[in-house]
């Protein structure tokens, strides 16, 4: 091979080295095509395709509304979503369809026409896919760390992944709204944040971790919340969307 060949080669070489080639850059014996030469930084490899996730499906189970997505290179294992937890299923042995399911007795199964979610100690529930995600789902995606909510009047809270969170509130079926900017922790025994909010209204947020159920679907939490705001006080459930 020539010179004459090799100096287009060299040419690039020489800008990645951001510095001009010398005259006997062109017959360098390690300036071959594809091999990095000494003191050269070595050329980036090809950056690896990256797959989109999977995307995530939205189910009404009943009185409970859930949510699904494939996970693994095969898709042999799914996430089921539901109350601010996620369960890992895999898949399982079924007479026809897709089957996944845990060792707890915790079962999402897709046949033709038919889809069923049985949660353990509970019987099947037949499940209609929908459009709405679960504002609990949806927390989630959002990167939320905390949702506490109740109901009769109907009320929710969010806390943003941070040591000095944020903290959003609306009370009232809607009818008024909080914002928090940067809580403070509490030091308590339980998970308890404290600021002013937007409209300069004293906002406290506890959550303890014992169990919960919702009084009107019948969500089952694992740590029940309360906030309370200029002296009211509303009660429900919370969940840690970051377990």
């Amino acid at each position: 091979m020539n010179a004459t060949r090799l100096l287009p080669v060299a040419l690039v070489l020489s800008l990645l080295a951001c510095k001009p080639a010398g005259p006997g850059d062109a017959a360098q014996p390690s300036a071959t095509p594809g091999a990095p030469t000494a003191g050269t930084p070595s050329s980036a490899e090809p950056a690896q395709a990256r797959l989109p996730a999977p995307p995530i499906e939205h189910w009404q189970c009943g009185d409970q509304r859930i949510a699904t997505r494939f996970e693994g290179a095969a898709l042999d294992a799914m996430s089921l979503m539901f109350s601010g937890r996620r369960l890992p299923l895999r898949a399982a042995t079924a007479t026809e369809g897709a089957r996944f399911a845990d060792a707890a007795g915790n079962e999402f199964w897709s046949r033709p026409g038919k889809v069923t979610l049985t949660l353990a100690g509970k019987p099947a529930t037949s499940c209609t896919k929908t459009d709405t995600a679960s504002p609990w789902v949806d927390a989630t995606v959002r990167g939320m760390a905390w949702r506490v909510a109740g109901s009769e009047p109907g009320w929710f809270a969010e806390v943003s992944d941070s040591d000095t969170p944020a903290i959003k509130a609306t009370v009232d079926n809607g009818n008024r709204s909080y914002a928090v900017a940067r809580a403070q922790r509490l030091p308590a025994d339980e998970i308890t944040w404290s600021g002013a909010a937007d409209n300069g209204a004293a906002l406290t947020l506890m959550i303890e971790r014992s169990s919960c159920t919702d009084p009107m679907s019948g969500e089952e939490f694992e740590a029940t919340g309360t906030l309370t705001v200029s002296g009211q006080t509303w009660r429900g459930c919370a969940a840690s969307l970051k377990d």
